[in-house]
């Protein structure tokens, strides 16, 4: 038998290791006089804007344009978001959380700004910002002048800092001002819950986006319903966008005990992501899930995940088919954020969702998930609809109070099903559910 000597294996191992080196170099040469070539493209066309062009133009403005399209060239999902108001707000749907003072104003009154309710606790209810208060000024400046989207943003504000709000108490036409201090409040992702059938312990909730506190909101809503004798959930993904996709998962393993939820393949690595038994909190549960056209990304992971292992029906139309996973990364020096696709993902099945694209001929992509039973709204259902679900659940102290003011202003609306959620609920009570394909 032959026998290769140590100081020749050692040699071996040397040149083997000098090869690697040389390749490497020579790939990094490459690579670097590829992107020399890339800037130096790019600085020229810069430099003959900032001689040529008609008008003058601003460095930072250029920059930040190039960058955009370098970024949402790449797909339909990748975005820059360079702007102060548009990294706030990706803080807060990743988060869930922003500096504010606690109060959810009245989306249906136009011609004032009225509070429909303040979080019980929070530093607007301390202040007297109860139901029906009127704001007129914010920090001195009356609501009159305030675009009805900056409102908002003149509320919130970094944790520990003071908003004045110039305001009338409920009932009371005399104006007075009061100085709040924000602190951290929590974006409400979960909704609408509430039972639905009390007699047969069937229990509803809305997830609006996954952000990283949707799980705690979800544990709490289940406890919430539990307590009303809950047996059956229907859980409603309609118009979730998606967002934080371990969030999604958390909530799929609270009804699945073992095996994949689901699984990432990027460039450079495949993951899968397992179920843990003991995180399977409500294990047996029967659930019906709600999807609709906007139902995507985390909202089509969870939904995928339970209808694969067998544990839900899925009621609605096909949802969107968002079929990646994105990163983001966060630039300190300007506070951008870049959000690029990093992988597709995989149901448990093998289903990657995302929507086929012109180039993908072999059709291997699925589109969304088609639903077990497939309710289709009109244009006026889908509107009313969407009204409902985005309306915020009135604490438990606050309803009557917000009832008589909703029943002073308002005549009575004529009754509306919805047609969705009929069908879910048929369902779970053995009836035959209406199935509205086209």
């Amino acid at each position: 038998m032959w026998r290769i000597h140590p100081v020749v294996l050692l040699s071996i191992a040397s040149l083997a290791l000098a090869l690697v080196a040389v390749i490497s170099l020579g790939v990094l040469a490459t690579r670097r006089a590829s992107a020399d070539g890339e800037l130096a493209r790019l600085l020229a066309v810069r430099d003959l804007i900032f001689d040529e062009y008609v008008e003058p133009v601003n460095g930072d403005d250029l920059a930040r344009d190039a960058i955009r399209g370098m970024v949402e060239g790449l797909d339909n999902y990748s975005r820059y978001y360079p702007e102060e108001r548009e990294s706030k707000q990706v803080e807060v749907e990743t988060t869930g959380r922003f500096g504010g003072i606690g109060v959810v104003l009245d989306p249906e009154i136009s011609d004032a700004v009225e509070v429909l309710f303040p979080q019980p606790g929070s530093p607007a209810e301390q202040a007297g910002l109860l139901p029906g208060a009127q704001i007129i000024a914010i920090d001195g400046v009356p609501v009159e002048r305030i675009l009805d989207t900056e409102l908002t943003d003149r509320i919130r504000g970094p944790e520990g800092t003071k908003v004045r709000i110039t305001m009338h108490a409920p009932d009371d036409s005399k104006a007075r001002e009061v100085e709040i201090k924000r602190t951290v409040m929590r974006e409400p992702s979960v909704r609408q819950v509430h039972m639905l059938d009390p007699k047969r312990g069937i229990g509803g909730l809305w997830i609006g986006s996954f952000s990283e506190e949707t799980p705690q909101q979800f544990d709490t809503a289940i406890e919430q319903l539990k307590s009303q004798g809950l047996k059956v959930l229907i859980m409603d993904l309609r118009f979730d966008g998606g967002g934080v996709l371990d969030s999604a998962a958390e909530i799929a393993n609270r009804f699945i005990k073992s095996g994949d939820i689901y699984e990432t393949r990027g460039r450079k690595n495949i993951k899968k992501y397992a179920a843990v038994a003991e995180r399977a909190t409500l294990a047996g549960m029967p659930v019906v899930i709600l999807v609709n056209g906007e139902t995507a990304s985390a909202s089509e992971v969870l939904t995928a995940a339970l209808s694969d292992h067998g544990l839900a029906a899925v009621v609605g139309e096909r949802t969107y088919g968002k079929g990646v996973v994105q990163a983001l990364k966060r630039f300190e020096d300007n506070h951008a954020y870049v959000k690029i696709t990093t992988a597709y993902y995989f149901t448990p099945s093998g289903r990657n969702l995302e929507r086929p694209r012109k180039e993908d001929v072999n059709d291997t992509r699925a589109g969304g998930i088609a639903p077990d039973v497939e309710v289709r709204l009109s244009r006026e259902e889908r509107r009313v609809v969407i009204n409902g679900l985005a309306r915020f659940d009135v604490p438990a102290k606050y309803e009557t109070d917000v009832a008589r003011r909703r029943g002073m202003r308002q005549a009575p609306k004529s009754f509306f099903v919805d047609p969705q959620m009929e069908a879910a609920l048929a369902l779970v009570r053995g009836d035959r559910a209406p199935d509205r394909r086209l």
